[in-house]
């Protein structure tokens, strides 16, 4: 008996959370059923796209901060990238394909409107003190609170909640 999808969309997944908090693992589990997660993802231990990441990297340093220290999400938005995001889309985008970087925590909104298809957000939480602890105190715990902050505030704007 074979299982027929109906839904033929292209599908997209993106992962986001706090460094530490399983991104990883949720992004393994993705490239063990054949989603593409970027040139590489499948060779390193964080399973990551080193393109994504630098690019990520580049759009906070742009607005002010690193991941451990993010800027507002107010300066993340003013940074005009569509250009290399949407270069970056065309490069990646296959069939069944993801998105991993701790950054796309902060900077997911830039590249939601250029995503077509099905998309789908993986959110990880885990609790501030234990991303912090694991993060080798790197990271402060108000900082992981703007991060998760971003994420639930990304998923009510994405999913029409936004007034709730």
């Amino acid at each position: 008996m074979s299982l027929k999808i109906k839904n033929k969309e292209d599908k997209v997944y993106i992962i986001l959370g706090a460094p530490k908090s399983a991104t990883s693992l949720i992004s393994n589990g993705l490239i063990k059923q054949g989603i593409f997660m970027g040139e590489g993802a499948e060779d390193n231990m964080s399973r990551e796209n080193r393109e994504l990441a630098v690019l990520n990297a580049e759009i906070l340093k742009t607005a002010g901060g690193v991941m451990v220290k993010p800027p507002t999400e107010e300066s993340i938005l003013k940074q005009n990238f569509t250009d290399r995001i949407k270069a970056y889309i065309k490069k990646n985008k296959r069939k069944r394909w993801g998105l991993k970087d701790p950054r796309m925590s902060l900077v997911s909104k830039l590249y939601l409107p250029h995503l077509t298809g099905d998309v789908y957000l993986f959110c990880c939480f885990r609790k501030p003190e234990k991303v912090k602890n694991s993060y080798k105190g790197k990271i402060s715990i108000d900082k992981v609170n703007v991060i998760n902050r971003s994420i639930i505030n990304t998923v009510k704007e994405f999913c029409g909640l936004e007034g709730e």
